[in-house]
């Protein structure tokens, strides 16, 4: 019965991990993006002065 816990419980860790991943690489790609922007912004906002 220990071991089914023990596995169950490293299936849900790796479940997690590869969440984390895909979210990490989703947050790294939406600083990115929010980062081109602003400068996009800053861009733009130069250029009306």
């Amino acid at each position: 019965m220990g071991g089914n816990y023990e596995k169950n419980m490293y299936n849900q860790l790796c479940e997690l991990m590869e969440k984390v991943n895909s979210l990490e690489s989703a947050h790294k790609e939406d600083r990115k993006e929010i980062h081109r922007l602003n400068c996009r912004v800053d861009s733009l906002t130069k250029e009306n002065q």
